[in-house]
């Protein structure tokens, strides 16, 4: 893990901390998620990598974009942030939340690929069938690639389960050759 990401780590390890105290995780896990949007705008991450911007004024911006609508301590972590010039860290500190967040919440995020887009019964039936598999929650996130020719192609953390058409043909050729 580079030096950011360990850094990130430990600010979301924190803040996760803080949070389950609290009992507070979904309150958290929105305010780094918006955090993070914040400062994805380009705009926003111009201003926080000029070195002539003061450090007020991007108190000011972070203010403007995250008072009244975040916590007072995620907004007070952000001013940590800001202070230590490690804004860039935000966006990694929210993903690393999330990932202690979805073990807590035994959430598993599943990247399913199908040739096509699948409808919402096919996905009921996916996600049914991925959480049957690993005992967890699955979220899904969907990508189409026609080179599957059909089936899918779902990982799951570490788990790879490919019922993919274009798989079974290769495999099927292997078994003639």
């Amino acid at each position: 893990m580079a030096a950011g990401g360990a850094v990130a780590r430990r600010y979301a390890q924190a803040a996760f901390d803080i949070a389950s105290e609290q009992n507070a995780l979904d309150q958290w896990k929105r305010d780094l998620d918006l955090a993070a949007a914040v400062f994805a705008n380009p705009q926003v991450a111009r201003d926080f990598d000029d070195p002539k911007v003061s450090e007020a004024n991007k108190r000011n911006v972070v203010t403007q974009n995250l008072q009244g609508k975040v916590g007072p301590q995620a907004l007070n972590m952000v001013y940590l942030l800001v202070q230590r010039n490690r804004t860039i860290l935000i966006g990694k500190v929210a993903e690393e939340f999330t990932a202690f967040y979805n073990r807590a919440r035994n959430i598993a995020v599943a990247d399913v690929t199908t040739a096509i887009p699948l409808g919402d019964e096919e996905m009921r039936k996916v996600v049914a069938t991925l959480s049957r598999i690993t005992g967890k929650q699955i979220q899904v996130r969907t990508h189409v690639n026609p080179a599957i020719i059909g089936g899918l192609v779902a990982r799951v953390g570490d788990e790879l389960i490919d019922a993919s058409i274009a798989t079974r043909l290769h495999e099927l050729a292997l078994r003639l050759a």
